[in-house]
């Protein structure tokens, strides 16, 4: 199982994946590296190719602070996202453990809009805390949303009551498959006249 910790605050949560980094557009395929996907994974990695948008989403810039995307049970990683255009950003994350995690909007970044030329961390030295890999090596996916409308794109009643202490991240309380399918319902009613833009990233950790 893969688990965030929290200190600084310091936050462990396993980023256990193969590779392969990925970045998908809007409306691309699953590319190279998705074989060692998961059928969940694969499933939250697909969401939102059903839904075309009538624009152009935002763009933004995803980064890990290895270029590699390699990383060792211990290591610390940071995600960044930066947005060229005004942009509502959220961020999903599934692990070896099976576990659905929102990573952003989070217990400290709690606003998601993200304006134009702004960078967000998710760990690292201007985040509220920091990641470390924990967890069994394995294939992990990081989804990435941009909207121009804002609203959640899950109903709050698909989450855990609360994250557990010390935690920042709020589990989701459904299958992957089904969480697949209210993010293409959500994207279809209020974000596909706007426009959205997705991303995919798939890191490799080893033992």
């Amino acid at each position: 199982m893969t688990i965030w910790r929290h200190s600084r605050l310091q936050a462990w949560h396993g980023l256990a994946v193969a590779l392969i980094l990925v970045w998908i557009a809007c409306g691309g395929a699953v590319a190279e590296g998705a074989e060692r996907l998961t059928p969940g994974q694969r499933a939250i990695a697909e969401a939102g190719e059903g839904v075309v948008s009538a624009r152009p989403g935002p763009v933004i810039e995803v980064q890990l602070d290895r270029p590699d995307a390699v990383y060792r049970i211990g290591d610390s990683v940071t995600l960044i996202v930066k947005a060229q255009e005004d942009a509502y950003i959220t961020v999903f994350d599934l692990g070896t453990s099976g576990i659905l995690h929102q990573l952003f909007p989070n217990t400290y970044q709690e606003d998601n809009f993200v304006a134009a030329g702004t960078e967000i961390e998710i760990g690292g030295p201007l985040s509220p805390f920091l990641f470390h890999v924990r967890g069994r090596p394995g294939p992990e996916l990081i989804k990435v949303f941009a909207t121009r409308a804002p609203g959640p794109l899950l109903d709050n009643d698909m989450f855990a009551d609360a994250p557990p202490a010390g935690m920042p991240f709020r589990s989701i309380n459904a299958s992957p498959s089904r969480v697949a399918g209210m993010l293409e319902g959500s994207l279809a009613k209020a974000h596909q006249k706007a426009g959205y833009r997705r991303k995919e990233v798939v890191l490799n950790v080893l033992p």
